[in-house]
């Protein structure tokens, strides 16, 4: 759809919004729609169960508090280290992939309903790539709740829709097809019940681009759900992650061998 869009061909927009809660539209609203998509009361917070459970999972784990639908991680950038380039010239960064997999892990063990679906989304195959074989590890060591773990990368996920969304953005020097707002809506815009948005806003603020603007502009409307730091140093902290690095010891390799499987048409 994106792309038809950008051809030129003729699209109606839809004024009023059933999928996703009030704080989850509000990003992409803002982003892209000028802020003319309304909310149906079905989708309002008050009606959704899993959205409310989300709220004070991020209140009580990320946001001291504060009951959001939206988290914010700000990876930093010195712990996050550089972004890696596969033998196709798609980005991919582990440690973006092991705090994805713990945050949906997360997830799994805090939705009572055991009913959730959780996509993971990134930008790029070759992150998408560790995101599967990290699912993979999970479903042979039998997690529970890991058949419920959905990796796409954005331009395959249009048209899907899941309870809760993990989406990474890896801005690296030259921001790329992730400078795009209409791609960056798509991937804000998946999540029915709650949204993590992981992302390091140095290295973005630092990336080259013809419309750097809307990514900055994307920082600003996310600030808001940010997690403090003491929360995100304990989420990211080298010795939480050592448990998945012991169970998946290739998401810490430098330079991962990957299978080709038809993911999308997009680095």
């Amino acid at each position: 759809m994106v792309r038809l869009i950008k051809f030129g061909y003729p699209y109606s927009s839809l004024t009023e919004q059933g999928r996703m809660v009030p704080d989850i539209l509000s990003i992409s609203n803002a982003l892209v729609y000028h802020n003319r998509i309304t909310t149906h009361e079905d989708a309002e917070l008050s009606s959704r169960h899993l959205a409310q459970q989300f709220a004070e999972y991020a209140a009580q784990k990320y946001l001291s508090g504060r009951r959001r639908i939206v988290i914010y991680i700000d990876i930093a950038k010195d712990f996050n280290s550089k972004i890696e380039v596969d033998n196709y010239k798609s980005r991919y960064n582990s440690v973006f992939a092991l705090i994805a997999i713990k945050v949906a892990r997360d997830l799994l063990k805090m939705d009572s309903s055991k009913t959730a679906s959780i996509g993971l989304l990134t930008g790029y195959r070759a992150q998408a790539r560790l995101l599967i074989k990290a699912v993979n590890d999970m479903l042979r060591q039998g997690v529970a709740g890991a058949e419920r773990l959905h990796v796409f990368t954005i331009h395959a996920v249009q048209g899907k829709q899941f309870d809760f969304v993990i989406v990474d953005f890896l801005y690296d020097r030259s921001l790329g097809h992730m400078q795009d707002p209409q791609l960056l809506a798509v991937a804000l815009t998946r999540a029915m019940n709650g949204a993590v948005i992981l992302a390091t806003k140095e290295r973005a603020f630092e990336g080259r681009g013809a419309r750097r603007g809307t990514v900055r502009n994307l920082f600003g409307l996310i600030e808001n759900f940010k997690v403090p730091i003491s929360s995100v140093k304990h989420l990211s902290n080298s010795q939480s992650l050592v448990p998945l690095r012991q169970q998946s010891p290739w998401l810490s390799s430098a330079k991962p061998t990957f299978t080709i499987i038809d993911i999308s048409d997009q680095a």
